[in-house]
């Protein structure tokens, strides 16, 4: 939000870098605050995507000494969390910053997701997966949230999720985390593929 270019982080520098800080348990599960906090705390400059790509169920759990930083042209200045949000709150912080992070029930129907506005997660039950909401919308009718998963580009429309809004779907905003970001000298391009997983 702060250069205007979207920056497409790498997940796994924070499975790996972030494991076992604030309850960040690599896949085994973490609270959306464990890597807000984290990166936050510790000034983290994050890699792109394809210099570090997600290893999905392999993690290294150990932060390589040789990562490479992209330079979107801003830095991580602090944090913010809450597990009593609302999907109001989680609308305001979108609509801030650009993007939040926000738990959902991922166990049964929303792992097959495969396009249009999702609206089957049964009521009832925990969240058990974190999300970067990205942005809401109205189509038809009907209001979504627009979500980045981390499940790669051949899953759901091209790594996104359109999850209805206003009704919870899912545990939608009840557990909520950003980052705030200051504008630096870049940004520079997305750098090519320099690191092997």
């Amino acid at each position: 939000r702060v250069t205007g270019v979207f920056g497409d982080y790498s997940e796994q520098q924070l499975v790996d870098c972030a494991y076992g800080q604030h309850g960040a348990n690599g896949c085994d599960g973490a609270a959306p605050s464990a890597y807000v906090r984290w990166a936050s705390e510790n000034k983290v400059e994050l890699a792109h995507e394809s210099q570090y790509p997600y290893l999905n169920t392999e993690p290294k759990l150990e932060c390589p000494a040789d990562l490479p930083v992209y330079n979107q042209g801003a830095r991580i200045t602090d944090n913010y969390y809450t597990y009593a949000g609302d999907e109001d709150l989680l609308m305001s912080l979108v609509s801030t910053h650009g993007a939040a992070v926000s738990s959902v029930r991922s166990k049964g129907p929303f792992q097959s997701y495969g396009g249009g506005i999702f609206d089957g997660c049964p009521p009832g039950g925990h969240v058990d997966h974190s999300v970067a909401v990205v942005g809401y919308g109205t189509e038809d009718g009907e209001d979504f949230w627009l979500i980045k998963n981390s499940y790669g580009k051949g899953k759901g429309e091209n790594g996104f999720i359109r999850l209805k809004r206003g009704v919870g779907m899912c545990g939608i905003g009840k557990y909520i985390g950003i980052i705030s970001c200051e504008a630096t000298s870049g940004p520079t391009d997305p750098p090519m593929s320099t690191a092997t997983p």
